[in-house]
């Protein structure tokens, strides 16, 4: 009953009216939309929303007298949002005597936003269109408020995939940033930023490079060159370009966003970070991640030096960040440091990897026997199964080296990768076969060698 009365209050335009003559037109605006917007949130959140008519297979409605009586007493909360929306719209257009003005298209602008947030999409579409049209009628087409009403409504027809219209409106808005010298500013930046973003969905990469870059020079002049948000800029755009499998421009972007977090940090005492600021300061764990997206790119692109070396780096990070926490005086976030663990165990193994192809076995030796101190019963399956094949690849190398005592420390590790295989695995997976079938030659020939 409770929300039949605020549902009525609400669509109430006399209710409405009233409010307009305390609050004045943009406040009781800003307020009514917020009202609505929350009774659909609370009466959803209540479960009230979720409840629908008894019907069986055939559409016939089975639903008792209870269930008809409490229908009665329940509301259709988005038609209440849409109805309360058009009221205010009607309330606002009499009380101005049908005219035009900035403060009714800010109401209109206002109302459509607020719909858009509630789920309302087509509605939402109309109101700024209407806003978008009221805006050009008062201050012309090339004012800035116009293309800030241009941006909200491209996001609205992004929601319905409209994709094609968003991109005009966003290409429209976006010309009038540059007509009246307001490209550097932060509406600016996010309206190419989608744009940027609706290039890659639509597969038009030249457009999105042309407007990702573009998006970084704005955010120089904006914030400067050596700032968090065009290294963060520079970083989003190489994760993209590497998703997409661009990797030379992702490595980059990368390489970019690397350079100016290092000078971010030089900025910073150095003396409260231990004398190295990359290492321990305030943007070493952004760099360490870095790192090792470097480090993949560059084994992808058979760059297996730089790859080694980029990950060396990620690893040190890695070890002296969580060194850092567990030492640092506040309480331990379990589940981000396992992740950090995981990564830490699969750049290792990286690097045992890349030793091998450069024919460097001892330094991969060296990797792997590291690699299976990190993993104890504790660590994540992933994990488990990092040590299982750091097992084998050491078996495999102390085999090569050929002595008694190293064929000693291969059948060892084999014996191991053995027991984790089977674990993780079970007796009858094509891996563990192999694995004991490896293991029983190696024990036969170390026999007959030893007679």
């Amino acid at each position: 009953r409770m929300y039949i009365k605020a549902s009525e209050m609400l669509i109430s335009q006399d209710f409405i009216l009233s409010r307009i003559e305390t609050l004045g037109l943009l406040q009781a605006t800003q307020q009514h939309m917020f009202d609505l917007i929350e009774l659909r949130r609370d009466y959803n959140r209540s479960g009230n929303g979720k409840k629908k008519d008894s019907a069986n297979e055939n559409g016939l409605d089975t639903s008792t007298d209870t269930d008809s009586l409490s229908r009665l007493q329940t509301i259709d909360a988005s038609k209440t949002v849409r109805e309360g929306s058009r009221r205010i719209i009607e309330v606002i257009h009499r009380s101005e005597n049908g005219g035009k003005s900035i403060d009714i298209a800010v109401c209109l602008s206002t109302i459509g936003d607020c719909l858009l947030k509630s789920r309302q999409t087509k509605e939402s579409i109309l109101r700024l269109e209407e806003a978008v049209y009221m805006f050009r009628d008062v201050l012309g087409s090339f004012h800035v408020e116009v293309a800030k009403s241009l941006f909200v409504l491209a996001k609205a027809y992004v929601k319905v995939g409209e994709i094609e219209t968003a991109l005009e409106k966003l290409d429209e808005a976006c010309n009038i940033f540059a007509s009246q010298k307001e490209r550097n500013n932060y509406e600016s930046i996010v309206n190419s930023e989608l744009m940027a973003t609706l290039f890659i969905e639509g597969g038009n990469w030249n457009r999105a490079s042309e407007k990702f870059e573009e998006v970084i020079i704005m955010k120089s002049y904006l914030y400067g060159e050596n700032s968090i948000q065009v290294a963060k800029a520079m970083n989003d755009y190489a994760i993209i370009l590497a998703k997409h499998n661009r990797m030379s421009e992702a490595l980059r972007q990368y390489e970019r966003a690397r350079q100016v977090f290092e000078s971010l940090s030089s900025f910073h005492d150095l003396e409260a970070y231990g004398g190295n600021a990359n290492e321990i300061g305030p943007f070493a764990f952004d760099i360490t991640l870095i790192d090792l997206n470097i480090a993949s790119i560059k084994s992808k692109l058979s760059n297996y030096q730089g790859a080694l070396e980029s990950y060396e780096r990620g690893v040190e990070g890695l070890r002296l960040h969580i060194h850092n926490e567990e030492a640092g005086p506040e309480p331990i976030d379990f589940n981000r440091q396992v992740a950090q663990k995981r990564h830490l165990v699969s750049a290792i193994g990286r690097i045992g990897s890349l030793r091998m192809k450069l024919k460097d076995n001892a330094g991969a030796l060296q990797a792997y026997l590291m690699l299976l101190k990190e993993v104890d019963k504790s660590s994540p399956v992933a994990s488990q199964m990092e040590k299982a094949k750091a097992h084998v690849k050491c078996a495999t190398i102390y085999r090569q080296m050929g002595s008694a005592d190293n064929n000693v420390h291969a059948v060892l590790h084999l014996q191991e990768a053995l027991d984790m295989y089977t674990e993780l695995h079970g007796v009858s997976h094509k891996d563990t076969k192999a694995i004991a079938s490896s293991l029983k030659q190696w024990q036969k020939a170390d026999s007959a060698s030893a007679a």
